[in-house]
């Protein structure tokens, strides 16, 4: 919120949208906050991960048991128009069509494998004779569930920093980087660029298609004031994300969360990917970590917003 300046959202919304959906919702903090701006809208977070707060659960039918059941669920919602649900979006969804005025997709590049599907399933005009053809069990993959009109916002961050003085050049978090994009192209991920995103909503067949870069430094180098304010975060996120250590109850959890909690930051894919040891991740980690709090190394990450606007009349 602190780079929009207090926004939630870069596209141009209407007054009063009825139907959200927010893509890889995480802690939920986005969809709370968003039912709190609209409260006449229904608002939807989904996620693999059962990690919200107080919350209500659906799964769709059909859908095998997940993670979600070694999670005890509570009836009780934070802000009362909005939901969650457990779900993986890579899958076909089962929302209905034409459907959502606004979808909302943040920080899931390392969860989405096929970019192109994933637009499409947001995006998808469908003649009378296709949707008869899609309503079979076996072929109903790419339904439409953004409505006309309607519109979609892609936020992924970079997963290259920049740098104007050169004091990333040789660093320790460059070295680091470089390593977590190898890794991650090993594993099958489109390491996300405002060219490529850009593209994949154009080629869903959305409209007014704008890229929004916004910087976020790293660490509190910056001398103005709401620039230094954000490094400060961006540096107390590093400090958990540039590698994860499970809580001592990650014991009592299933494998499979243990896999979905530890796929998400770097010591998964630079021990499975490039056969580094656990220990080597972490003191590169804690080399990146001390760089990011020294303010020593100016780099900063850019936050691409991708907005689009599917047309009236399909």
């Amino acid at each position: 919120m602190l780079s929009l300046h207090g926004d939630l959202y870069v596209a141009p919304l209407p007054k009063n949208p009825q139907h959200i959906l927010d893509c890889g919702t995480g802690t939920g903090i986005w969809a709370l906050d968003i039912g709190e701006v609209f409260p006449s809208a229904e608002v939807i977070g989904v996620d693999l991960s059962p990690i919200q707060p107080e919350w209500c659960v659906w799964r769709p039918p059909g859908r095998p048991v997940s993670v979600a059941d070694t999670f005890p669920f509570s009836s009780c919602r934070v802000v009362p128009n909005v939901r969650f649900e457990v779900d993986d979006l890579d899958l076909d969804w089962t929302y209905r069509r034409d459907h959502f005025d606004f979808i909302h997709s943040r920080n899931i590049a390392q969860s989405i494998r096929d970019w192109p599907k994933y637009l499409r399933q947001m995006y998808k005009r469908v003649s009378p004779a296709r949707r008869r053809y899609m309503a079979h069990p076996l072929t109903r993959s790419y339904c439409s569930h953004t409505k006309p009109g309607g519109y979609i916002e892609l936020a992924e961050g970079s997963t290259s920093l920049c740098c104007n003085d050169g004091t990333f050049t040789g660093s320790a978090l460059e070295s680091y980087l470089a390593k977590l994009r190898a890794a991650l192209q090993v594993a099958g991920f489109t390491l996300p660029t405002g060219e490529a995103l850009k593209a994949f909503v154009e080629d869903a067949g959305f409209v007014d298609v704008q890229l929004h870069p916004i910087k976020q430094p790293w660490g509190a180098w910056p001398k103005d004031p709401e620039m230094k304010k954000v490094g400060q975060i961006i540096a107390l996120t590093c400090a958990t994300g540039l590698e994860v250590r499970l809580p001592p109850s990650s014991a009592n959890l299933s494998p499979a969360l243990t896999r979905d909690v530890t796929k998400s930051y770097g010591m998964a894919p630079l021990t499975r990917y490039l056969g580094m040891k656990p220990e080597q991740v972490l003191a590169e980690c804690a080399e990146s970590l001390a760089e990011v709090n020294s303010c020593k190394v100016h780099a900063y990450q850019l936050m691409l917003h991708v907005v689009g606007r599917k047309p009236e009349g399909n």
